[in-house]
């Protein structure tokens, strides 16, 4: 009789069986790439930095749902080859909570996830644009009340959704001190809530760089501070 086998995918918890003799699987929610065998992941990124962070970020959690330790070896798409113990790499889990316009998902999944993930943080987002009082109380205040950190994305289109300003009252009365706008087109601040404009974003909109490496520096205080 042959053992099950099964693929991991680090982004999306899930544990895919493999089928008899195959070394490649698919992850059915976010269709990455996952090799069986050696436990292989493929990633692509903007730059050598990037790839090797997303990289360790995700054989990490990978490591620590299998339950294995093991050298792993990441250079196949930068310039030189780099080892790396992955028990070293292991660190708490971060959740981020995003709050946005469903108008702005296409801007979120682009730029937005794949840079949480790449620094090791995990993202909650909801791709629904049909709420009700049900869903709000059953799924978001769920995932509201599970994350560390709350994230809102500040544009036109926000700036027009209830659900969105439900969603930032809860982190203002709950998350008051780990809320992190995110600017991403021109909108007045006062719209979403009065206490809004004390708290300092990251303006996407006047220097996208910057931006990220604010985000960044906040988010990797926060693993910082959960792993002590």
């Amino acid at each position: 009789m042959s053992k099950q086998r099964y693929a991991y995918c680090p982004p999306c918890g899930n544990k895919i069986p493999a089928p008899e003799g195959a070394d490649i699987v698919h992850c059915p929610q976010c269709a990455m790439r996952l090799r069986v065998a050696g436990a292989e992941i493929e990633v692509s990124g903007h730059s050598a930095d990037e790839v090797r962070s997303v990289a360790e970020s995700m054989l990490a959690s990978l490591l620590n749902r299998s339950g294995e330790t093991a050298e792993a070896t990441i250079g196949s798409q930068i310039d030189r080859p780099i080892t790396e113990s992955a028990t070293a790499m292991q660190r708490p889990e971060v959740s981020v909570f995003v709050s946005h316009s469903t108008q702005d998902i296409a801007w979120i999944e682009a730029d937005l996830i794949p840079l949480l993930r790449s620094i090791g943080i995990v993202p909650w987002y909801s791709r629904d644009d049909i709420r009700t009082t049900e869903y709000w109380e059953r799924q978001i205040l769920t995932a509201l009340r599970k994350c560390d950190w709350f994230l809102i994305v500040l544009s036109s289109r926000s700036a027009e959704s209830e659900w969105v300003k439900d969603e930032l009252h809860w982190a203002i009365a709950n998350r008051a001190n780990r809320i992190i706008p995110v600017l991403i087109d021109r909108c007045d601040l006062h719209d979403f809530h009065i206490r809004l404009s004390r708290i300092e974003y990251a303006d996407w909109v006047s220097d996208r760089d910057e931006a990220r490496e604010k985000i960044r520096e906040i988010l990797a205080g926060g693993l910082t501070e959960k792993s002590r």
